[in-house]
């Protein structure tokens, strides 16, 4: 068992960078993640390269008030309550 196993977490720029490091340290330590970001072929890339059971990439750009309408909807349809939430590269 991992120290993060039961534990559930969103995280925002999760496709890059400081993002793709968290996402891949839940991962690593049992974590079930929901990761977004804004760059359609990074997502794409990212969703293949992730295990489905524990990992779910969502295309979604902080900026717009609908995608994290969609977004959260996405969340609690996964996930159900989240027990942390990580904000990468937003403004970027």
């Amino acid at each position: 068992m991992g120290r993060f196993t039961g534990t559930r977490a969103v995280v925002t720029g999760g496709t890059h960078g400081m993002g793709l490091a968290i996402v891949r340290a839940l991962l690593d330590g049992g974590a079930e993640v929901v990761l977004t970001g804004r760059n359609e072929h990074r997502v794409a890339e990212e969703l293949a390269a992730l295990d489905p059971a524990r990992a779910r990439v969502e295309r979604s750009d902080a900026a717009s008030l609908a995608d994290v309408d969609r977004l959260a909807a996405a969340v609690e349809q996964r996930l159900g309550t989240v027990d942390g939430g990580f904000a990468q590269g937003i403004g970027a």
